[in-house]
């Protein structure tokens, strides 16, 4: 479970409260859009590290895949919620990881 700060706000079952900090367990967060509603706000693209946010950049393309390298990730988010991110919430064809990339399949 990862400490978040007090700005992020989650329905009651996605968040715990552990000794008086908000924490979140991120293995109750659905890969779909309702849980990329959940994540969007600690995410950002970008080339620097933000504090509090998961950071990622566009790296490239390949046939059918749209790479993507994490910056930084200090809430420890799942790849496979970074990828939801990327992919704007949809994911419908699914990703893999390659080294420090997160590679989106597109159609």
């Amino acid at each position: 479970m990862t400490k978040l700060a007090n700005r992020y706000t989650y329905h009651n079952k996605d968040f715990l409260e552990l000794d008086g900090e908000n924490v979140i367990d991120f293995s109750k967060i659905p890969s779909n859009w309702e849980g990329f509603k959940l994540i969007r706000d600690m995410c950002t693209f970008g080339t620097k590290p933000v504090d509090d946010k998961v950071v990622v950049c566009h790296s490239g393309y390949s046939h059918g895949v749209t790479r993507y390298r994490v910056i930084s990730n200090p809430l420890n988010m799942p790849s496979r919620l970074v990828a939801l991110y990327c992919d704007g919430g949809n994911l419908c064809f699914g990703y893999h990881t390659s080294g420090d990339e997160i590679c989106v399949h597109t159609d």
